[in-house]
Parts: structure tokens; C-alpha cells; sequence
């Protein structure tokens, strides 16, 4: 039993292993935005928050989608399903994609938690969905309230199903930008991912983002 015990846990660890040594090779890694936009529905095709809205987007969508949950790596996605992805996330983003519209290339950094708490976030995760608030107090913040439950799609809900145990890895970067007329920063995609990396992360481990590049 102790035999059985001991080889999962070694398991475990070189899994935290082989994502920290992918992780470390990404960061300074630079993305056209057409790979940023496509990265960004990759990461949603598997999520548990977004997964069940990208059968909309038709049979390549859930083609996608099928390859991705059942393994398939964004590095042997084929230059034209880039494409599909990245349309997607055009139908899907609009609003966020023209705060970054004209930005030609995207980098890699590592955030530590400071570096989160020090962001803005998005209106719609405001306490009336109505103004950006910092991260600090959307940390802090209770799920957004419907009939009495927490909202379903609310990052910090959605953050509760990650394995209690677990250490954190992050499989693909989320999406940033500058805050305008300041020199903070606001994510726009990977609220979950980054709840899971506050509230399990451990203080050496980082978080992967993409940010435009200067």
C-alpha cells in the first residue's frame, strides 16, 4: 500500500515537473495575434465554463473541440484549424478583441500573485457588473448572486471544482492588456485560471500571460 502510495505521489510531482519546464520555455515567447486569438478559444474548448457554448460555432467548432478534450495539443493544431479558432474567438469576443485591435504581436510573462492583485478587472465581474474594480477586491468579492445562487459562469464558483490537492498548472497563458491612462494592467481572459492560481498556487509558482508586445 505504502509502494502504491509512494509511485502517485512521484507521479504527481513529475507532472508538476514537465508543466513547470513548458511553462519556463514560454515565457518570452512572442505570438502573432492571430495565434493569441486562437490560443484564446483553445483554452475555452475544454473549460468548464465555456465548453458547452462552442458546439454554436458548427461541426469544425466541435471537431476542435472533441481533439482537445481527448488530449490533442494546440502545437499539432494545422495553420487553417488556427484560423477557425481564431474566427471564434472574433464571434465570441468582439468587445475585448477591439481593446487590444491593432495590436500585431503578443509576449509571454510571468506573474507572481502580487502582480494579479495589482491589476483591474473587467466591469462585468464588478459587484453590479457596471465598472472595472482592482483585482484585490475581486478576489476578496463572493460569487455574483442569481436566485439566491451563485452565478454559474462566475470564476470565482467555477474555481471550487478544482481538485482539493492538486497543485496548480496552467496549461495555456491567459490574455492581458494595459489599463488605459495608467500603468497598471487588466486581464481579459483566464479569470478562472488565475482564482485557481490565488487561492492553490503556491508563492514560487507563476502565472502565464499574454500581453501585447512593446
Amino acid at each position: 500500500m505504502e509502494k502504491k502510495e509512494s509511485s502517485k505521489k512521484e507521479s504527481r510531482q513529475e507532472e508538476v515537473l514537465l508543466h513547470e519546464s513548458k511553462e519556463a520555455q514560454m515565457i518570452g515567447t512572442k505570438i502573432s495575434a492571430r495565434d493569441m486569438k486562437a490560443r484564446w478559444t483553445w483554452s475555452e474548448l475544454t473549460s468548464p465554463r465555456f465548453a458547452k457554448k462552442i458546439a454554436g460555432h458548427g461541426a469544425d467548432a466541435v471537431r476542435l473541440q472533441d481533439f482537445a478534450q481527448n488530449g490533442g495539443k494546440f502545437a499539432d493544431v494545422s495553420d487553417a484549424d488556427k484560423d477557425i479558432l481564431a474566427a471564434i474567438a472574433e464571434k465570441r469576443q468582439p468587445g475585448f478583441l477591439d481593446a487590444v485591435k491593432g495590436v500585431k504581436e503578443f509576449v509571454c510573462e510571468e506573474w507572481t500573485k502580487q502582480d494579479l492583485l495589482d491589476t483591474m478587472v473587467i466591469p462585468a465581474l464588478s459587484p453590479k457588473k457596471d465598472h472595472n474594480i482592482p483585482y484585490s477586491d475581486f478576489i476578496k468579492n463572493p460569487p455574483y448572486m442569481v436566485g439566491g445562487k451563485p452565478e454559474w459562469s462566475d470564476p470565482r464558483h467555477s474555481a471550487e471544482s478544482w481538485p482539493q490537492g492538486k497543485a496548480f498548472t496552467q496549461d495555456e497563458p491567459a490574455v492581458a492588456m494595459n489599463y488605459p491612462g495608467t500603468s497598471k494592467k487588466m486581464l481579459l481572459d483566464g479569470y478562472g485560471r488565475s482564482v485557481i492560481f490565488m487561492r492553490y498556487g503556491k508563492d514560487n509558482d507563476r502565472f502565464l500571460v499574454w500581453m501585447p508586445a512593446q
